[in-house]
């Protein structure tokens, strides 16, 4: 009770130095990598799981052909209540894009996977919605 918080804390010169190095550090390598994921069996997929998972892939095997007749902008959002295979197919979803470009010369990973929270961005190796799309938190 008698500890003086205000004498003992950085000062705002210190507590600015450090924000810019840890953004400047994230910046660097905000998670970027090809991010490790568990090993997924896309065939395990069943039911509504295969038929997002079927979809998917049938839009991105259009848009690599290059045609001129392109598919619209796909539009996904994946949610559900706790255990319903939400991460599961998302993996799978990543691991089946990352193979089928994988031809590709990019040197990043095609896939972006954004969640509202942080417990979801975790759940999913992802990011939240905020530090993918670089919107500031205010």
């Amino acid at each position: 009770m008698q500890y003086d918080w205000i004498e003992k804390s950085p000062n705002q010169i210190l507590v600015s130095t450090a924000a810019k190095w840890l953004a400047e550090k994230t910046k660097e390598s905000p998670n970027d990598g090809i991010q490790e994921l568990p090993e997924v069996d896309y065939c395990m997929l069943k039911g509504e799981q295969r038929n997002v998972f079927l979809q998917v892939m049938a839009y991105f095997k259009k848009l690599k052909t290059g045609e001129n007749d392109q598919p619209e902008t796909l539009w996904l959002n994946v949610d559900g209540t706790a255990g319903t295979g939400k991460s599961f197919l998302i993996w799978a979803i990543t691991t089946a894009l990352r193979e089928l470009f994988s031809d590709e010369t990019i040197t990043y990973d095609p896939v972006v996977r954004l969640a509202p929270t942080g417990v979801a961005a975790f759940g999913i190796h992802g990011w939240t919605i905020n530090f993918g799309l670089m919107i500031p938190v205010k």
